[in-house]
Formats: structure tokens, sequence, C-alpha cells
């Protein structure tokens, strides 16, 4: 059981040292990393818990022999220890919860007229892109008349952002698997793709400080309840407003880090699911 969890171990412990690593990077490359990551994480997890999930619950006594085709299928003789099994079969009915309640959301603010700009009368000053592939922009009247015209047109251009590179993906993918231990990851992605965001819309302006100011304005007009996702007024503001006004130099090396990085997540999520395959293959679960 041990040899089996090992690379699952290695790679909660190579994921661990990411965010840090991520500070260093450029934001797209920092959120792709990231993304890469959560789900090879949410692979490797969901994979294991699954696995010993059905060795634990087609060997349990009560069921009988109702589930035999489960455990002849799995090539499993004997059930993993019990703390082992149940602990597993949490994981598998939290994991499939998160993946449920995570799509109904999605659908629930899917935009359906692609790439509109939607300006509602509203004294709550927003602005945010609507998730999905006809995904659009809405922003309120309130939060129109607080900023000036070129102001206007960089947190639009935040937003478009959002919806050229589909960032709504990301936040899906990290909203599935936010949980205390990997909440690191899941903040540090938010933050990378605001970032990204802002050096679009720095990109296409063409004028850094312009959406540094209006960045910093927005948020200052917001409410202090929670934005919805991919919102110009979300993540660390004073960070995001520093980072336009005083771009720091990246390092090439950082890149080449973030590329070995990312080879050593996959090839240890790789070996935990060839883990898996023998496991079942060999009855690995035998004490």
């Amino acid at each position: 059981m041990i040899r089996l969890l090992l690379p699952l171990a290695l790679a909660s412990a190579a994921a661990s040292g990411v965010p840090a690593l991520c500070r260093r990077l450029r934001p797209a490359t920092a959120a792709r990393l990231l993304a890469l990551t959560i789900g090879a994480l949410l692979v490797a997890t969901g994979a294991t818990a699954v696995a010993i999930s059905l060795a634990y619950v087609s060997l349990h006594p009560w069921l009988g022999d109702s589930l035999q085709w489960c455990h002849d299928a799995l090539g499993v003789h004997h059930p993993p220890p019990t703390l082992v099994g149940l602990a597993s079969l949490a994981a598998t009915a939290l994991l499939s919860h998160r993946m449920i309640t995570v799509a109904r959301m999605w659908r629930r603010d899917a935009g359906t007229d692609g790439d509109h700009i939607h300006v509602v009368d509203s004294d709550r000053p927003l602005a945010y892109a609507q998730p999905g592939q006809r995904g659009g922009i809405v922003i309120t009247t309130t939060m129109f008349d607080v900023l000036s015209p070129a102001e206007r047109r960089a947190v639009l251009a935040h937003e478009q952002a959002h919806l050229r590179h589909r960032h709504d993906r990301y936040l899906a993918l990290a909203a599935t698997i936010d949980s205390p231990p990997t909440r690191p990851l899941t903040r540090c992605l938010r933050a990378a793709l605001e970032r990204w965001a802002d050096e679009d819309a720095a990109t296409s302006t063409g004028d850094r400080t312009t959406v540094a100011t209006a960045i910093a304005r927005a948020a200052l007009a917001a409410t202090p309840e929670p934005a919805p996702t991919l919102a110009a007024t979300g993540g660390d503001v004073p960070g995001r407003v520093s980072a336009l006004l005083h771009p720091p130099t990246i390092a090439a090396r950082y890149d080449i880090t973030a590329a070995a990085a990312a080879a050593i997540i996959v090839s240890v999520t790789a070996t935990q699911l060839h883990h898996l395959i023998a496991a079942i293959d060999t009855s690995a679960w035998c004490p």
C-alpha cells in the first residue's frame, strides 16, 4: 500500500513548491503551470481514491457477492485497510460532489450571447466576464460612470482577455479541487489569471499606467461584497497595480525551472497511474 501511494505523495510534495516558483514567472506561464499541477493532482488523487474505494467496497463482508464482478475485474482478493478504505470513499464522494457543484455553477453563470458587452443599470459598481464559449462582458452603469473613457477601454480589454484565453476553464478546474491542502495552488492560480489579463490589457491599450489606474479606481469604487469570478476588481489589487507600474525582469532560468517542474509533475502522475494499473493486475492490495 505504501508503494502504491508513494508517487501520489511525491506529486503532492512537488506541487507544494509550485506557488513560490510561479511568483517569479510570467503570469501566463504561471497560470498554465498551476493549471497543469492542479489537473495532475486531480487525476492522480481521483484515480487512486476510486480504485481503493472499489477494492474496499467490492470485498466488504456486508455486500456479500453482489459486487463479485467488480473485484474479479480489479483482480484483488483482500480489501485494503479499513481506515484507508473509508478515507478513499470519503475522498471519492467529496470529489464527485465538487465536480457536480462546479458544473452546475458554470452552467448557471455561463453567457449566451458571445463576446457582447452588456451595460446593466445597477447601483453596484461591477465589471466582469461571463464564463463559457459564448461568454460576454457585463459592466454596470455605476462602474461605467466611475471610469474615464480610457479607463473603460482598459477594463474592457482586461475582461476580453479573460474571454479570449478561456480563463473560466482554469477557474472551474481550481474550484473542483479547492480544499485547505490545495488552497495555496488555487489562490495563486486566481492571482495569475488576473495578472495575465492585466498584461494583455496593457499590451492591447499600450498604456500600463492607464490599466493600473483603471484597476485601482474600479477596486476603490467596488462594494465590499464578493465580486463575481473573472472580475476586474478581483485578487490582490495593490499587487496587480504595483506589477503594472513596476514590471519585473523575468529571468530565463525561471522559465527553464518551470518547464522542469512541469515535466516532474507529469512524470510522477504518470507513475501513479502506472502503479494503479499494476496494482489491479497483481493484486497489490493484498497484505
